[in-house]
């Protein structure tokens, strides 16, 4: 089998290390890393009795895990650089021959019985065949048209598009109690009540549309 080498350059990696880490809460994407739009994401564990030494093992451990996206084997062959602060990590794998960068993204600390339990949340560029759509205006606007809320879940809001639709599903049906009132003549002012509710909930699609387009995209992790 011929081996092709493929080196990961990780750029501007410098760690600094809050000795309290270990009260900070355990972050979302230790157990569920995020889906990005234009990057993947990976998590990474290394453990060692020196902190430097646990973070070197967390990112080679994360890069191991582009195999996922990449078709080379997960054998790792690593090039240190005389570097202490780990600007510049050159790690060389066996398999189909590219250049993917790795950014850290995150680090999390615990202690642990063999010293220094580190996470590290790293990215690396999607390839363009497999870039996700970021939610845009246009699209939301559209969704909402059709469908009430579905702009704001297009965005990352699915609460919010759920009140949406909530709220003009019963404007909605409100307004078509009252049209039946009123052309059944149960109802002497049932026309004007039905206007009234019809007011509301095309007012109520409206602030939806509105909504969907003035909202930012609720994305963390791009």
């Amino acid at each position: 089998m011929v081996k092709l080498s493929i080196s990961i350059v990780i750029a501007s990696f410098m760690i600094q290390w809050n000795g309290f880490a270990q009260f900070r809460a355990r972050p979302d994407w230790l157990k569920d890393p995020p889906r990005g739009y234009l990057n993947y994401y990976l998590v990474g564990m290394g453990v060692s009795p020196n902190y430097q030494l646990s973070v070197e093992y967390a990112i080679y451990d994360a890069a191991k895990k582009l195999g996922n996206y990449y078709d080379f084997e997960t054998y790792t062959v690593v090039d240190k650089t005389p570097v202490a602060d780990y600007s510049r990590v050159l790690i060389t794998l066996h398999g189909q021959k590219k250049t993917v960068f790795l950014k850290l993204v995150d680090t999390y600390v615990e202690g642990s019985l063999e010293g220094y339990k580190t996470f590290v949340l790293v990215s690396t560029p999607r390839p363009t065949s497999d870039l996700r759509e970021i939610p845009g205006d246009f699209g939301a606007l559209m969704r909402s048209t059709f469908i009430p809320g579905w702009g704001q879940v297009y965005k990352e809001y699915p609460e919010r598009g759920m009140i949406f639709l909530l709220a003009e599903g019963i404007a909605f049906g409100t307004a078509a109690a009252l049209y039946h009132r009123a052309i059944s003549g149960d109802d002497p002012h049932g026309r004007l009540s039905f206007n009234l509710a019809l007011t509301v909930a095309i007012g109520l699609h409206i602030l939806d549309m509105v909504d969907s387009v003035t909202i930012e995209p609720n994305i963390q992790y791009k």
